[in-house]
């Protein structure tokens, strides 16, 4: 197999791991289908595990082929390790250069393939890359609307599009890979092996894999640059395959405790070091500058949220009574907070931006407010007052 120097078009076999959860595949399968390959060659493989919904099996067989996707039904359910196996060795049988592990109940960006694959190329030493998401265990960026962001394939193509912009192929070295978006290449397959079937019906057989790797000389890496949807847990929960409290999870994590004891340390570490914390002030920051600037903005002084369901603005929202303001910028479920420069609110916000805001809206009345009025400048926005009432009653 050429190596990773020799060779800038991979081939890339991207793996549907699917059992049940129609609600959910439908819409993997058309942000599948709108991929940008970028210099790739993409192959999409559909792997049905013996689904036992009546005539879900069929129903997926002809939304993967008329996609153009691959399509395979296990003659019996073989559990979420093995049927990743199953995409690892037609990734390796075949040829390809990497496969993409992917959960069903995930919306995807057009850029997954270049953003998750770039890291690889550059680097053969990374084992894995995982992508971004709004839940995907301590790497998350956080989400309060994901129904919302779920919804919208364009708008997660448009979120990982600016992060692309911000990070710019940037990686951050992690303890683990997590599953649901998971980009391996075949040579450290080749190295490491499969995923141990010991893991059943699946939960922590990435985190072994992963751990393995690294014992042979490969690392992990997140990948800040691709986000990807996830339901997060969608279909093993509603299948009743991992609950709350399962004991499947406490007695796969007591493997990966006897088999790799440095991970739980490693684990503890990074959490506590701030680098997770600073990269997703930096991602949520862009994304909310960004919206602001391409959706238009306006700024609230307010005590409550007062969402009026227009969640597609931007909002620097301000507390009316802080002593030290601080401006809160909320857009689709993602917030990000900037501290109030000398000038005071309108020109920070102003210059993170690069325009003015449409709108003020006065919500309540407070320190903040009347300093806000005073210091307008030459900003044209509208003002709109809400009439004044007891808001609190501490």
């Amino acid at each position: 197999m050429p190596s990773a120097s020799s060779r800038k078009g991979w081939r890339i076999l991207i793996a549907l791991l699917v059992y049940n959860g129609e609600e959910f595949v439908g819409p993997c399968i058309e942000s599948l289908a709108a991929l940008d390959p970028g210099e790739f060659e993409v192959d999409i493989l559909v792997l049905d595990d013996a689904s036992p919904a009546p005539g879900w099996s069929e129903r997926c067989r002809s939304a993967a082929e008329r996609k153009g996707f691959g399509y395979y039904r296990t003659p019996r359910n073989l559990g979420i390790p093995r049927n990743m196996n199953l995409g690892m060795l037609r990734a390796v049988d075949a040829g390809y250069d990497a496969v993409i592990l992917l959960n069903s109940d995930t919306v995807l960006p057009r850029n997954l393939v270049p953003t998750l694959v770039r890291p690889l190329i550059d680097d053969p030493s990374i084992s894995s890359t995982t992508a971004w998401s709004n839940n995907v265990s301590i790497y998350s960026l956080p989400n309060e609307l994901p129904d919302r962001l779920g919804a919208r394939p364009e708008l997660v193509s448009w979120i990982s599009e600016q992060l692309d912009l911000e990070f710019c192929g940037q990686i951050l070295p992690v303890p683990s890979g997590v599953g649901f978006c998971m980009a391996l290449p075949t040579s450290a397959i080749d190295r490491v092996g499969l995923m141990d079937p010991l893991f059943g019906r699946g939960y922590s057989e990435e985190i072994d894999w992963c751990l393995r790797s690294h014992s042979e000389g490969f690392s992990s890496v997140l990948v800040p640059s691709c986000f990807v949807y996830h339901a997060g847990s969608g279909i093993t929960r509603a299948e009743g395959m991992v609950g709350q409290g399962d004991h499947i999870v406490h007695a796969h994590q007591s493997i990966i405790d006897h088999r790799h004891p440095h991970y739980r340390s490693e684990l503890i570490a990074f959490t506590a070091s701030n680098v997770t914390d600073q990269l997703k002030e930096r991602g949520l920051r862009a994304i909310v500058r960004a919206a602001a600037r391409d959706r238009g903005y306006r700024v609230e002084v307010s005590r409550l949220s007062h969402r009026t369901g227009d969640e597609s603005r931007v909002r620097f929202v301000i507390e009316p009574d802080a002593t030290v303001p601080v401006i809160c910028g909320w857009y689709e479920g993602f917030r990000a907070d900037f501290a109030v420069e000398d000038g005071g609110v309108i020109p920070t916000v102003a210059s993170l931006v690069g325009i003015p805001p449409e709108e003020i809206r006065i919500f309540s009345q407070g320190p903040a407010s009347d300093h806000l009025l005073q210091h307008l400048g030459d900003v044209r926005a509208s003002i709109v007052r809400q009439p004044a009432y007891r808001e609190s009653v501490f």
